[in-house]
């Protein structure tokens, strides 16, 4: 893993490739990415699961040789909730698209924010979105947010009031992780503690 070179085939099941996506689609974009993230760290793919609701963004979790589960569109979170709280060592990945995420699952994502679950949610907009609001395809929208996106708090915002931040808005507050506290209490309501 970590300190051996990447090889893509390692962590695909190329059985499923060609890919469905269209060209010039950014889902095959954050499939390299997200493939090369999990390298670097030294993740154990057996250690993997991921889970996926419906639409273009989730076939991700066919295309990989991890664990996964493709449920029902907007649930993705409910069911990678599921598997942290029966198995909290796994690493739980969610691809979504905006749909998925933020539309029909929209509270479910605010529920697995609110909760603080050690899950990793993707987000993908819709790669058809850029070209109908006049933004371009998937890499001319990457470098238009490349260009017009600036950490939060920038003091490049004081000279262009229209950048977009981004990274951490909240400060850090220390939280107990949703599946630690679970299993705290589970522990206290065996003991009878109450």
């Amino acid at each position: 893993m970590a300190g051996t070179s990447f090889d893509f085939k390692n962590y695909v099941r190329a059985g499923y490739f060609p890919h469905i996506w269209c060209p010039g689609c950014g889902h095959g974009i954050v499939l390299s990415t997200l493939l090369r993230a999990i390298h670097e760290m030294g993740l154990d793919k057996n250690n993997i699961v991921m889970t996926s609701g419906i639409g273009c963004s989730s076939r991700i979790s066919g295309y990989v040789d991890f664990h996964s589960l493709h449920t029902i569109h907007g649930r993705a979170l409910a069911f990678a909730t599921g598997v942290k709280l029966s198995r909290p060592e796994l690493t739980v990945l969610v691809p979504m698209g905006d749909g998925d995420s933020l539309s029909i699952g929209g509270n479910h994502f605010i529920h697995a924010a609110r909760r603080n679950i050690d899950i990793t949610a993707i987000v993908m907009n819709n790669t058809y979105y850029g070209r109908k609001n006049g933004e371009g395809d998937a890499p001319q929208m990457m470098e238009m947010f490349r260009d017009n996106t600036v950490p939060a708090g920038s003091a490049k915002l004081e000279k262009n009031p229209h950048l977009i931040q981004r990274g951490i808005f909240v400060e850090d507050v220390e939280k107990k992780e949703y599946c630690q506290a679970y299993q705290r209490l589970m522990e206290r309501a065996m003991k009878g503690e109450g």
